[in-house]
């Protein structure tokens, strides 16, 4: 729910509004925020333009400001996420493949030694 009674209701709570946020750093890195998302709060920083900064927000509130700062960072992060992504997923296919290539080569190495 993107309405303010939505972000109210997610605030009732400070503590676990607070958790939530402390954790959304692992919900991105496992993949379980949609781009959607991303993109709403990427849409708003772009239609705020120059208020949304940390000293736009600071003039309106504290909180304002320290929850601004912390959108514009979440962006950039899911950003590099999404960008880095493939590059693990291909690390972790080339050392697979470097694995299975230095297993035969053991077993080749092996076969050569009981050859001689």
């Amino acid at each position: 729910d993107g309405s303010w009674k939505g972000a109210q209701k997610m605030m009732n709570n400070p503590e676990k509004f607070l958790q939530n946020l402390k954790e959304y750093k692992f919900a991105i890195d496992d993949g379980k925020v949609p781009q959607m998302n991303v993109e709403k709060a990427r849409k708003i920083q772009i239609a705020m333009g120059d208020d949304f900064t940390q000293l736009g927000m600071a003039k309106k509130s504290g909180a304002a400001a320290g929850l601004c700062v912390f959108i514009i960072n979440i962006i950039m992060y899911y950003d590099v996420v999404i960008q880095v992504e493939p590059k693990r997923q291909a690390l972790r296919e080339a050392t697979e493949t470097l694995d299975n290539a230095n297993t035969r080569l053991a077993e080749v190495k092996a076969l050569v030694a009981e050859l001689e």
